[in-house]
């Protein structure tokens, strides 16, 4: 067997797993679209409560792990959506 015929059995063989990983990939950047989009209608829904509530309050333990939930997450969601649609890092 030629090695030419030797690589393109080797292709056939992966192409499957291929096809998988590749709708694998594509449900997970379908999901952070739809994570980013959830985060940010609940973002504004809340964001009036959160300035009469929480940064008008006192400035104690609740506040800080409230604070810490709320743009943590934000955090992680852009990094994420960097890492997943920045094809040039």
């Amino acid at each position: 067997m030629s090695s030419a015929a030797a690589a393109a059995a080797e292709i056939a063989a992966l192409e499957p797993t291929l096809i998988t990983l590749g709708y694998d990939l594509l449900s997970t950047k379908r999901y952070w679209v739809a994570i980013t989009a959830l985060w940010a209608y609940e973002y504004i829904l809340t964001l009036g409560d959160e300035i009469r509530y929480a940064w008008k309050g006192n400035k104690n333990l609740v506040f800080w792990l409230f604070f810490l939930n709320r743009y943590l997450s934000f955090i992680i969601i852009v990094i994420t959506n960097v890492g997943t649609y920045s094809h040039n890092l």
